[in-house]
């Protein structure tokens, strides 16, 4: 391993400090980290997973307190944006950029809001992530920056916030960002997610986002990612619910040099709800791994996980799913499905369902397919005048419509829908 990830962290824990003061926090994270490593692809839940450029590559960190240039920004097609923070190479580009709101709402950098509300951000920050493998600790020991949203008991955001990352690092460039979703009892947010990556960027990017949606209260987060260059992006998503509480997850993907999305929610109490979909135009020697684990740990919760897939050229695609129903989860409903299109005789789709169940009150199912463009349907629109080219995107954006269905707000669902039809071109 050609970066010594010890060392860096050694060599940068008082500026790292500077950003973000939890120390104890970063002396647990980097003795697990000691303990847990890298992980190998020789280990089950990572054998869909390229680690070699974390093993091959010598990677530096870079962590500025100063504003950063917004030239980037020019560049990018932001769709509709409401309430927005924006991250350049894993940082707040406004040093301590804070939000306040009348309401009591807060959105901005967890950096700025450490250090406004310390015990409200240490109230909830690394209580779910329990550094279970090394990189989640080693987000812990290094984290540097990211987004903190609180939203109060009683309030309902009615303006989307949207978080806009972007990375044009061409110098091996590493990244931890630390995210924080509060929700308290009976409140509501919508939240839309830009990541993107320049086509000279070869960053590392472990991102960590802890979610807490109370009683009663409801998260929708819409991601699209479109990742070019040479960029490693690790994403875990971690969440708990609460009585009569829904989470919605939604992530379109649009382009990926190696990409690992992992969500993982707790149902930690009756009547919660989740729905985690994904939508994912693979092509070129895109890598994509989707990862989800739903947790039934309370009764007459449930569960919908839908994942969608059209890979072309010589992309890789991997999806687990995975639903644990515990003895005490009577009445669960849990349902998912991968459906997959292949493009090419080279694209590749690595599917692994899984239901673990201890109840026996339940209803619960799983399925996987895939194929090819349903040749009777692209018959049918040739011999309606549409060319070929034109009915195979017709079919290929009808077959992510049910995705796209899942996002709220009219705008934001056009502008992915568009997104969606320039990528198939």
């Amino acid at each position: 391993m050609k970066t010594d990830f010890q060392t860096l962290y050694r060599e940068n824990v008082e500026r790292l400090e500077s950003l973000i003061s939890v120390s104890e926090i970063r002396k647990k994270g980097i003795s697990d980290f000691k303990n847990k490593n890298i992980p190998s692809e020789k280990m089950e839940n990572w054998k869909n997973f390229s680690l070699k450029d974390i093993y091959d590559q010598e990677y530096k960190f870079i962590a500025d307190k100063e504003q950063q240039s917004l030239g980037f920004f020019s560049h990018l097609d932001l769709g509709v944006v409401q309430e927005t923070i924006i991250f350049n190479n894993g940082t707040c580009t406004y040093a301590n950029q804070l939000e306040e709101y009348k309401n009591g709402v807060i959105f901005g950098s967890l950096r700025a809001a450490l250090l406004k509300y310390p015990q409200k951000v240490i109230k909830y920050l690394n209580t779910i992530n329990n550094n279970e493998n090394g990189l989640s600790a080693l987000n812990s020991a290094m984290m540097n920056d990211g987004f903190f949203i609180f939203i109060p008991e009683g309030v309902t955001q009615e303006i989307p916030f949207s978080v806009i990352e972007n990375f044009n690092n061409n110098d091996h460039h590493i990244s931890f960002s630390r995210n924080l979703i509060i929700l308290e009892k009976n409140s509501g947010l919508i939240i839309h997610h830009s990541s993107s990556t320049d086509s000279n960027d070869n960053s590392l990017a472990v991102n960590v986002t802890e979610i807490f949606v109370e009683e009663s209260s409801s998260l929708e987060w819409n991601t699209i990612q479109e990742h070019e260059g040479q960029s490693n992006i690790i994403n875990f998503d971690l969440a708990i619910q609460l009585k009569n509480s829904k989470l919605t997850r939604n992530i379109i993907t649009l382009g990926s040099y190696n990409t690992r999305n992992e969500v993982r929610l707790i149902l930690a109490e009756p009547r919660s709800y989740a729905d985690v979909n994904g939508a994912n135009l693979l092509k070129g020697e895109n890598k994509l791994e989707s990862r989800v684990f739903i947790d039934h740990a309370s009764y007459e919760c449930n569960s919908n996980q839908l994942f969608k897939g059209i890979l072309d050229d010589n992309s890789n695609g991997s999806f687990t799913g995975k639903i644990l129903v515990r003895k005490d989860s009577q009445k669960t409903n849990a349902f998912q499905s991968t459906k997959n299109i292949l493009l090419s005789e080279d694209a590749r789709m690595n599917m692994n369902p899984f239901l673990e169940i201890y109840a026996d009150d339940v209803k619960c199912s799983h399925g996987a397919s895939i194929g090819n463009i349903d040749t009777d349907a692209l018959f049918y629109l040739r011999a309606r005048g549409i060319s070929e080219s034109e009915a195979k995107k017709i079919l290929l954006r009808s077959f992510v419509l049910d995705i796209l269905n899942k996002i709220s707000g009219e705008d934001f669902r056009n502008y992915l829908s568009e997104k969606i039809v320039h990528s198939l071109n």
